[in-house]
């Protein structure tokens, strides 16, 4: 079982591979994007698979998420040599959300014991963002081209927010955050984020680097 699109790459050379590295996508990319960093990887002496989840799954529901997660967790475990470490490479919310998704997995499921005996190490660039609700906006609106559609998205969204929190709703961006900062997998974790980039939020970062196991590099 594998996710639609998954692809796959074998380091360059005949050495053996120095570990299997899965690279998420962003909300928007496509392939000809994410290959740009499999290609890297591999150069590096690395064996990758990649996907990108669709917006039915990243605007979904958590099962939805859940079924998506699920699909890269096995292609993960048939793909990857017996042994090889594993790391997870996650661009965006497009890629956290997935990762979130797949901690219950990998927690949870004997099938994937394997996977998570091999995990040595997260990275999350350009993520994950902190949903403030302006932010959480302007993120979920950001690879809209519709003038229309971004002023629509932004306000649902906020409209969500303010009536969550008013009824004392789950505080969705704050579980998010929590369940990513409070990662039971336990592997050293790097953020990577840009200057430029308005949706990452340092500080937030800052915070989750307190609990240890963390890097937070900047760039641009």
């Amino acid at each position: 079982m594998r996710p639609a699109g998954w692809r796959t790459g074998q380091p360059r050379g005949h050495d053996a591979p120095r570990g299997f590295v899965v690279v998420l996508g962003w909300l928007g990319a496509q392939d000809k994007h994410l290959k740009k960093y499999s290609d890297l990887l591999e150069e590096a002496g690395f064996a990758t698979g990649r996907s990108i989840a669709p917006k039915s799954v990243l605007f979904g529901t958590r099962a939805s998420q859940r079924t998506y997660a699920l699909q890269v967790l096995s292609a993960t475990l048939a793909d990857s040599a017996p042994a090889l470490p594993i790391a997870f490479y996650l661009f965006s919310n497009g890629g956290a959300f997935v990762y979130r998704a797949m901690l219950s997995w990998l927690v949870s499921d004997p099938a994937f014991a394997d996977v998570r005996a091999r995990h040595r190490a997260t990275c999350f660039d350009s993520a994950p963002c902190y949903l403030h609700p302006d932010l959480g906006a302007r993120a979920l609106s950001e690879n809209v081209r519709s003038p229309a559609g971004k002023a629509l998205i932004r306000c649902l969204f906020s409209l969500f927010a303010i009536v969550s929190s008013g009824f004392g709703s789950i505080d969705l961006a704050g579980e998010y955050w929590r369940e990513l900062r409070d990662d039971p997998l336990q592997a050293p974790t790097l953020y990577l984020y840009s200057e430029d980039d308005p949706l990452c939020d340092p500080q937030k970062l800052a915070l989750a680097s307190r609990a240890g196991r963390v890097g937070i590099g900047r760039y641009g």
